[in-house]
């Protein structure tokens, strides 16, 4: 193999990992938290937080949030099992519930253009997966194990924060195991593990750094 090819070769390598290393480290500083903490905006893994008011300056987890919507924010795992995803009567207000898997391709998306002021419940299943699917339940599948929900709800301003917050409330994430057909069966555990938060660490060799945390990620290969 030429130094050329080989150069080339690592490029497209570089090019195909580097979105599953940065979607890693982005989930694992979004859910390093025991329990759901809205004022951070982080939630454990399978778990929604949600964003009570329009970001500010503050919000440094994603560039350019909207600012006439909230958001409702979920890193799923579905390496065990597949997840029902609960939505609430939407009226007239316009919403959408895109799903992004590892890579950051949307690879599911309900909302008010697609399915009007309601739709669901939904089955969230990774690739490997392949039980039925409950009577009742819409199956949405991913290629990846690991995704992300960013629900987004319009909003008038601040006098109209509480109705969509009761929105975001009625927004919910049941593992399959737990789904009894009512989302009110089911409550999240009070704590869960939490994963430690990155910190990236300059390699003495190369000069590079990498987040200490990718080693417990679920994107990890070692």
């Amino acid at each position: 193999m030429t130094d050329e090819s080989t150069e080339q070769l690592a490029t497209e390598a570089w090019l195909y990992g580097y979105p599953l290393v940065t979607a890693a480290v982005t989930m694992d500083t979004m859910t390093a938290v025991p329990a759901r903490d809205d004022a951070r905006r982080k939630a454990p893994v399978n778990q929604f937080c949600y964003m009570r008011a329009t970001p500010d300056a503050s919000f440094t987890e994603v560039v350019s949030p909207n600012a006439d919507t909230l958001y409702s924010s979920a890193w799923l795992d579905l390496s065990d099992q597949p997840l029902v995803l609960a939505l609430p009567e939407f009226g007239d207000r316009f919403w959408m519930v895109p799903i992004l898997d590892a890579w950051s391709n949307v690879c599911a998306v309900v909302g008010r253009r697609g399915n009007g002021p309601s739709a669901g419940p939904f089955l969230i299943a990774g690739p490997s997966w392949s039980g039925p699917t409950p009577a009742g339940l819409t199956l949405l599948t991913s290629p990846t194990a690991v995704n992300w929900i960013i629900a987004r709800y319009a909003t008038s301003g601040p006098e109209d924060f509480p109705a969509v917050n009761r929105l975001q409330d009625a927004t919910r994430l049941i593992p399959l195991s737990e789904w009894t057909g009512d989302p009110a069966d089911y409550a999240p555990p009070p704590t869960s593990r939490c994963p430690p938060t990155p910190t990236p660490r300059r390699h003495p060799s190369t000069g590079s750094t990498r987040s200490t945390a990718a080693r417990t990620s679920p994107f990890s290969t070692g």
